[in-house]
């Protein structure tokens, strides 16, 4: 057997698809795309590996034209490991693709955007002020998605835990007016940092399973107004008031 036999026996054996023509491996990833191999060294041996439009031959026009190559392969192992990478890189984008058209009815409420500069990160707003995130990896075999629910927390809306100020108001009003220019811009420089968001990030998981994916982020939506509104009361008042914190040692 050539190398191109032994690769398309080990697929075989992995459950997936191939077929020799020519001079030339196919293993169909899509139905647009096939991935291609052509041996160049039968010594050695070795191959290139080309993405290349699906049912279309060396020579071929458009297999010239559209054809990339992407890898070389040396043994029947790296061949397998590449075809694997390339069908889960295949599974990550229709998972985002599907994200994004929002076609499933689990997720008809949500309209994910897709980040500018990480194309596998997705986000979606839900509650008052929490979008979901959604991160798409793929690793030697299969694609992994990790879902988070995040809760952007404005410090205007924080509860108001510190004892009251008895100060009386006239005073504060005196106050101001002894403040020179200098006072006012710290003042305003303060506000600023006041305005700072605090985030809290709830991890949901990672998962494997398409269907997962889709019923998590259906769960998301139904709890979102609860989870959004428990991460910001843990937030303001981490311990439940009077409670001890646990960490801080007292003895």
């Amino acid at each position: 057997m050539n190398f191109l036999e032994l690769i398309a026996a080990a697929l075989d054996r992995e459950g997936i698809e191939s077929r020799i023509s020519g001079e030339a491996l196919y293993v169909p990833i899509s139905p647009d795309v096939d991935l291609r191999c052509e041996e160049i060294n039968s010594d050695i041996p070795a191959a290139n590996v080309y993405v290349a439009v699906a049912n279309t031959a060396p020579g071929d026009d458009a297999s010239d034209d559209d054809a990339m190559l992407v890898t070389a392969i040396f043994t029947v192992e790296d061949a397998v490991d590449t075809v694997n990478f390339h069908v889960a890189t295949d599974q990550a984008v229709t998972i985002i693709r599907d994200l994004l058209d929002g076609s499933d009815a689990r997720i008809a409420d949500l309209d994910f955007e897709q980040d500018d500069e990480d194309p596998t990160l997705l986000s979606a707003d839900v509650g008052e002020s929490s979008s979901l995130e959604v991160v798409t990896t793929v690793d030697s075999s299969s694609p992994s998605v990790s879902v988070a629910f995040v809760t952007y927390i404005d410090p205007d809306d924080a509860d108001d835990t510190d004892e009251p100020d008895d100060t009386d108001d006239s005073d504060d009003l005196d106050d101001t007016d002894d403040l020179d220019d200098t006072d006012l811009d710290a003042s305003e420089n303060d506000d600023d940092l006041s305005d700072d968001v605090a985030v809290e990030v709830m991890d949901l998981g990672v998962f494997k399973d398409y269907d997962t994916v889709f019923n998590v982020l259906s769960v998301a939506v139904d709890q979102a107004e609860n989870w959004e509104a428990e991460l910001i009361n843990s937030a303001n008042d981490p311990w439940g008031g009077s409670a001890r914190d646990p960490w801080v040692n007292e003895a």
